[in-house]
């Protein structure tokens, strides 16, 4: 390193072997603890497979450490997108596209490199001494025509991600009318809000559609927004909680834990216990009061509607 590398720091070739030691080294480090972690922990790293309601084929397949790379690699678009949906073909589209796009800059460089690692010594680029920068067009002297290169590749580039883009707004018209017209349920559901007093219930409001689009309306169901029952529900999963703590204390050292309320230190399950009844009895009176409610209001919609029709 010359007396000007070391007063301006690491020249480009030292910081170039820095980072790739750091960050490439940090790189695998994290991809294999990605490898041993994630069949230990398949509910952090296979969701789907945990959960009931999104569990599919794909999640079922199971490979080893590192089995899973060329596995993945191997799924097509169409299973992607019957199993996952569009959004995830799309985004594995997009990354597949920067991809190719850093393909086209490898093949670029296979002339760039050269054609900039050959340029004279002048004025401009005496200073430029590092072997990495010599590899880039800081190393070109100036007017010298080696610079076409740069515009060429910068046009192939350009040309390139226009190719593709275009490409990829085709294939997403196509795939999202395919995916749109699928028979699937969420493809023909329509969320309404703001329905009248009037309407608001099943019969009135399937009276209303259908009388407006005839035989397109399959089914209608009013979704009912009740803050009070989502506290009480976040209560009793709260109480559940503590109970089934308190029960795994007991199982594990035999002692009865004990809790602090307002009547003193009382036995812990027992009072979890009470207070889980009584959060029930509320929920089951508090569903019984609404359903009837409900009903009334049907009634007094019939009723109403009845009272206006000719």
């Amino acid at each position: 390193m010359s007396d000007a590398e070391e007063e301006e720091g690491a020249s480009s070739s030292e910081a170039l072997q820095v980072v790739v030691i750091f960050y490439g080294g940090f790189a695998l480090f994290q991809l294999l603890i990605f490898c041993l972690v994630r069949n230990r922990f398949p509910k952090l790293y296979n969701c789907r497979k945990s959960v009931e309601e999104l569990n599919c084929e794909l999640s079922e397949r199971k490979w080893g450490m590192f089995s899973w790379i060329p596995g993945v690699l191997r799924v097509s678009e169409d299973e992607l997108f019957e199993q996952c949906g569009f959004d995830t073909v799309s985004f594995i589209r997009i990354l597949r596209l920067g991809m190719k796009l850093s393909l086209m800059g490898c093949f670029v460089a296979i002339w760039l490199i050269p054609t900039y690692s050959s340029s004279p010594k002048d004025d401009s680029n005496i200073n430029v001494i590092d072997p990495l920068d010599e590899l880039t067009l800081g190393n070109v002297p100036t007017g010298d025509s080696r610079i076409y290169g740069a515009l060429v590749a910068a046009y192939i580039m350009t040309f390139t991600a226009i190719a593709l883009l275009y490409n990829e707004f085709f294939w997403y018209i196509s795939e999202r009318h395919k995916f749109m017209s699928r028979n699937s349920p969420q493809n023909y559901a329509v969320y309404v809000s703001g329905i009248p007093p009037e309407l608001r219930s099943k019969r009135a409001m399937g009276d209303f559609f259908r009388f407006l689009f005839r035989d397109s309306i399959l089914e209608i169901e009013l979704v009912k927004k009740i803050s009070e029952m989502n506290d009480l529900k976040d209560d009793r999963e709260g109480i559940e909680r503590h109970l089934a703590h308190e029960i795994g204390d007991f199982e594990d050292d035999g002692d009865r834990p004990t809790r602090l309320t307002s009547s003193g230190f009382v036995d812990a399950i027992d009072s979890y216990k009470m207070e889980l009844d009584e959060c029930k009895k509320t929920i089951n009176t508090k569903i019984d009061g609404l359903e009837a409610e409900w009903e009334e209001h049907e009634q007094k919609v019939a009723q109403a509607k009845s009272a206006n029709e000719p």
